[in-house]
């Protein structure tokens, strides 16, 4: 006779095998949705909508920053893996089956900025960019294939708008700062969107976004918060070749020389 204890497991697995199923048909049948109007206390739209206003599957992330939207992107720039080791390890377990099918790349060097590697590694291309305010990519493949997603090479914004190939995925993210009040802080927020371009791209990532969403959701967090604290650091440090001196070697004044006397016709 089965314990209770066994008897509950089954329950849950059955539980999470129908709640799984459930989110594949919502996802699958679903009719792509359109960008909706963005966080609270955004004041403009993403430039995310002019290259993917609709999509199926996406996700959004946000920290507040105690530091200045340049500092922000500065720090965006020079975030490395070995700030986020967390992810650095999901990383690797995702592209695993690439790399041993010998389909995927080698590992990227962990203390190279992460930025650059994603620009120039995964086919992502810049859609737009405003400086201190906004950083848009973007990347068409099949990026439901775990062995080779076959990312398609793009040298322009046209060519991501243009490209309708079916069996294919669009992906766009966003990476912007909004905020007008130093003491409250800056929103950091990252926004990804999917769009596939056929039922059957469709059904096939939607397959793949049940495993990959919890994982991607957590990267994206790790990202923004590696970022975060590179940002108010770099914030707090003092301006270069403004460092306090040692304890003991502080500039020394007048008075504490004891100069004395008349200054009169110096």
């Amino acid at each position: 006779m089965p314990s209770v204890a066994s008897t509950l497991w089954r329950f849950i697995g059955a539980g999470a095998v129908v709640a799984g199923v459930l989110a594949l048909a919502r996802w699958y049948r679903q009719p792509a949705r359109e960008a909706a109007a963005g966080l609270a206390g955004e004041p403009a739209p993403s430039r995310l909508d002019e290259f993917l206003p609709e999509f199926e599957f996406g996700g959004i992330v946000s920290t507040i920053v105690h530091a200045p939207p340049h500092t922000i992107f500065q720090a965006l720039r020079e975030v490395t893996l070995d700030d986020m080791p967390v992810a650095r390890f999901l990383g690797e377990l995702r592209y695993l089956p690439g790399r041993l099918s010998g389909k995927a790349q080698d590992i990227a060097p962990a203390s190279k900025p992460f930025m650059e590697l994603v620009q120039s590694g995964a086919g992502n291309i810049v859609l737009a960019e405003e400086a201190d305010r906004e950083l848009v990519l973007g990347a068409v493949g099949k990026f439901h294939n775990l062995m080779d997603q076959q990312v398609v090479p793009l040298n322009s914004a046209g060519d991501f708008l243009r490209f309708d190939q079916p069996d294919y995925q669009k992906l766009a993210m966003s990476i912007r700062v909004v905020g007008t009040d130093p003491d409250s802080g800056y929103r950091l927020t990252l926004e990804h969107r999917t769009h596939a371009l056929s039922k059957s791209a469709r059904r096939r990532f939607a397959l793949y976004w049940l495993g990959i969403k919890p994982g991607g959701n957590l990267v994206s967090w790790l990202m923004l918060r590696a970022v975060k604290r590179r940002a108010e650091a770099a914030d707090e440090a003092p301006p270069v070749g403004m460092e306090r001196p040692p304890a003991g070697l502080e500039p020394v004044g007048i008075e504490s020389v004891g100069v004395e006397g008349d200054f009169d016709g110096i």
